[in-house]
């Protein structure tokens, strides 16, 4: 597909409002590249299906700003959806992210060493529509795992359900998550039944 832009050169128009148009027309033609920071979001949306601004920036470690400039334009460029209506303005409930088709088919491209599962990307087709007890059953097991790197100082093997879905040994159905984790601060594990 070719572009044509058409200038009329004119006394009122400046030469830095013309490069705006042709640089803006030039960038829209061309595929845009994820940063690392931006895969890193998309990896959690693969691990743990939803997520809100929040919980992203406990687990990446970034600060809440950075992380809504950054969904908001992984939103804009179709990586990943949003779930935010009126009832969640009314509750104060944070917007839900979930990743897009968009975001799909990047993580298909960079599936060269089979990271990903592919019945895990399949079933992710369907997150836009998916019912608010899934979604906060997901945003749980996501809050699980930001505790659990807390108490760990982030010493601590956490795999979800979309990660054992290309591990044949796993028994069916996949449980919501594996772990294992050692703690080097005192964050002490202790045997059942020793209260």
């Amino acid at each position: 597909m070719t572009s044509h832009i058409s200038v009329i050169f004119n006394k009122n128009v400046s030469f830095s409002f013309i490069y705006y148009i042709i640089r803006f027309v030039d960038t829209s033609s061309k595929h845009y590249t994820l940063t690392n920071k931006q895969l890193k979001i998309l990896n959690l949306l693969y691990r743990f299906r939803f997520a809100t601004a929040e919980l992203i920036s406990n687990i990446t470690d970034l600060n809440i700003r950075t992380v809504n400039e950054r969904l908001k334009l992984m939103m804009n460029l179709g990586y990943i959806g949003r779930h935010y209506g009126k009832e969640y303005r009314v509750e104060r409930k944070p917007a839900v992210y979930y990743m897009a088709e968009t975001g799909i088919g990047e993580l298909k491209e960079l599936n060269v060493d089979g990271r990903y599962a592919l019945s895990s990307l399949r079933s992710m087709k369907n997150d836009e529509g998916k019912s608010e007890r899934f979604i906060n059953h997901q945003l749980t097991v996501l809050e699980t795992y930001a505790e659990l790197l807390k108490g760990y100082d982030g010493e601590v093997q956490f795999f979800t359900k979309a990660q054992l879905a290309g591990l044949a040994h796993y028994p069916k159905p996949l449980p919501d998550a594996s772990v294992r984790g050692e703690s080097r601060s005192g964050y002490k594990q202790r045997p059942r039944g020793s209260d």
